[in-house]
């Protein structure tokens, strides 16, 4: 059974995702499902979200750019510049300009240098590191161009040395998706009857990351789970279930608390973009709009 796309509109994108992932949850648990059965919740990452990650993780230093290697004698640098992502054909495309210079340091002095500035580009491919919520990201090809696009010449020495250094490193970029799965996984019980403690723990114990691709847009990755099986008891006894008292009610707004402290893991995380602060605004407005239709509902 697949789940409908979680496909907000606008810059608010992908930390409504992550936001979404428990109310979309709590629509497929009401849905009716005769057996148990796989659940897959796409979560898209645009290439916006990928580039902020990208520059948070590597490119620390001003520009941004990434200081991947630095004799402290200005005779072997390398430093990356201004990455981009997009899609080619499937995969997962970084385009960065990049800045290099690689000599001999002899004698106290840097013996035949060569500079070398142009652009790199990387073909990469999305994994699910197993056990983890974590996206991992191979390097599958590259090669430069100069800085218009256009074909580079350049040493095999040289392009040897800079892609011993740049393949590595951005074979350690990630993406971490552990904290909202963890959320995921606290909120599923609330919405959950207590009594049935073994069919709550299969549901949580099988929240999981089960593969990744690159759309045109992003990165999709697919959150799967086991839909618990519906049996006639299990029908009936959900059919002779007297509807939520006032003080039912009250204790599970109480207990959406759990979910607020999600809310505001989503919404720290996009006050990052600092460009964002109507967007910001507009989202806690949608979110708790949610909340209260939530509450209003089971009412």
């Amino acid at each position: 059974m697949n789940a409908p796309r979680v496909r907000p509109c606008g810059r608010r994108d992908t930390a409504t995702r992550l936001a979404a992932l428990p109310l979309a949850a709590l629509l497929l648990l009401a849905a009716p499902v005769a057996h148990a059965a796989g659940v897959t919740l796409p979560l898209e990452l645009d290439f916006s979200f990928l580039r902020d990650t990208l520059v948070r993780q590597l490119y620390t230093a001003p520009g941004p750019s990434a200081p991947v290697l630095d004799d402290g004698h200005d005779c072997a640098r390398l430093a990356l510049f201004d990455p981009r992502f997009d899609d080619a054909a499937g995969r997962l495309r970084l385009r960065t300009l990049a800045r290099a210079r690689l000599g001999t340091w002899l004698a106290q002095r840097c013996a035949l240098p060569v500079d070398w500035d142009g652009e790199i580009e990387v073909l990469l491919e999305p994994l699910v590191e197993p056990g983890s919520g974590s996206l991992r990201f191979r390097v599958i090809d590259s090669r430069v161009r100069r800085p218009d696009g256009g074909s580079a010449a350049i040493s095999g020495v040289l392009w040897s040395w800079i892609k011993g250094s740049v393949h590595p490193l951005l074979g350690s970029f990630h993406v971490d998706l552990a904290r909202p799965l963890a959320d995921l996984r606290t909120f599923l019980p609330l919405v959950i009857p207590e009594s049935d403690s073994s069919r709550t723990q299969r549901l949580v114990d099988s929240v999981a990351l089960a593969g990744a691709r690159v759309t045109v847009a992003g990165v999709v990755a697919d959150l799967r789970f086991e839909a618990p099986e519906r049996t006639p008891e299990t029908e009936r006894a959900r059919a002779a279930e007297a509807p939520l008292g006032d003080e039912e009610i009250a204790r599970f707004s109480e207990r959406l608390q759990h979910w607020d402290a999600f809310l505001t893991f989503v919404l720290l995380h996009a006050a990052r973009d600092t460009t964002a602060t109507g967007v910001r605004r507009e989202l806690l407005a949608v979110l708790l709009d949610a909340r209260e239709e939530l509450v209003d509902a089971l009412a």
